[in-house]
């Protein structure tokens, strides 16, 4: 039995079976234009972490989320991090992402609150047992 990921984003592709590789292609490239890949064992494949973040006020979506971020927040890889899971409500919106080792300190850099729109947005980032971040 195999299992395929593919994260539209980022165009990462993971198969699992008998052996576990993980292919990564750029970008800005198609995969059918890719003259080279690049194969990684599981254990050097990264590790997401858990990050939660909660926005008050009328859902926007995914989307949007990402593009108001990334606009002010540089050093946050998001076209690496993985959607883990969302719930919107009427007064706001939770979405829980895995995301890389960079992007983890770089939310650690503001205290894990970095800006988003007029504000600051709160993430809640879980480091093994524990979770960082949480007021």
């Amino acid at each position: 039995m195999r299992r395929f990921e593919i994260f539209e984003s980022a165009r990462h592709f993971r198969i699992e079976s008998n052996r576990d590789v993980r292919f990564e292609f750029e970008s800005s490239l198609e995969a059918s234009q890719v003259s080279s890949l690049q194969l990684f064992p599981p254990a050097e494949v990264p590790k997401l972490l858990r990050a939660e973040v909660y926005i008050s006020g009328p859902p926007r979506g995914v989307p949007r989320f990402i593009r108001l971020f990334k606009v002010q927040n540089k050093l946050m890889y998001t076209d690496r991090w993985v959607l883990r899971h969302q719930q919107q409500t009427d007064k706001g919106q939770l979405i829980v992402w895995g995301i890389n080792q960079e992007s983890a300190a770089a939310l650690a850099a503001v205290d894990y609150r970095p800006h988003y729109g007029l504000s600051r947005v709160t993430f809640r980032v879980s480091h093994g047992q524990s979770s960082v971040g949480d007021n």
